[in-house]
């Protein structure tokens, strides 16, 4: 459970959609993402695929503009804090 509050806390900030979460928007307007996130995580996904996951997600939302710097800074967050003795980026 640890991992995914982790991972609800970095969506948050990583903001994709620019809602504020927790100020105009739900504060767990992202949390529903990060299971499945968790789950590619147990699965070794890569640094590339989690990237690749995000902007996927980021372009699914209201904002829908490509920022591929924050999404990669974002998945290297998230496996920095799933992995904290590194992980390949692949």
């Amino acid at each position: 459970m640890e991992q995914v509050r982790s991972v609800e806390q970095i969506l948050r900030q990583w903001d994709p959609w620019g809602l504020l979460p927790g100020e105009l928007a739900p504060r767990d307007e992202y949390d529903g993402h990060a299971l499945q996130i968790v789950s590619m995580l147990a699965h070794g996904c890569s640094v590339a695929s989690l990237t690749e996951h995000l902007a996927s997600l980021r372009l699914s939302g209201t904002a829908g503009s490509a920022d591929p710097a924050s999404d990669m800074a974002a998945a290297q967050a998230i496996l920095d804090a799933f992995d904290p003795l590194g992980r390949s980026a692949e």
